[in-house]
């Protein structure tokens, strides 16, 4: 089952995991905890995996943007605003 990245701190449906972590790690974790102003290491990790999550997304999106080809897409562009224009041109025909 996916949860969307925006799952709000009270989902009832949750399950328990146990994660191996080097003791610096879970210290720093733990600062940072006590600055993040959340209630618990669940929190915590919870908040870590969304923006790690949000993270991911953002690279694959910025690779992928990073393969168009920017002319293209503005003449594809131009073209779609065109096709517009002429269906403008229709509808106004039609009210005549």
């Amino acid at each position: 089952m996916q949860y969307p990245l925006t799952m709000v701190p009270n989902e009832r449906e949750m399950t328990r995991v146990t994660v191996t972590v080097p003791v610096s790690l879970l210290e720093a974790a733990d600062a940072a905890l006590g600055e993040s102003g959340l209630e618990n290491r669940s929190r915590f990790v919870q908040a870590a995996l969304r923006a790690y999550l949000r993270e991911l997304r953002g690279a694959r999106l910025a690779a992928q943007a990073a393969l168009l080809d920017a002319a293209e897409e503005e003449d594809l562009a131009e073209e779609g605003l065109a096709f517009g224009d002429g269906l403008a041109a229709v509808g106004e025909e039609d009210e005549r």
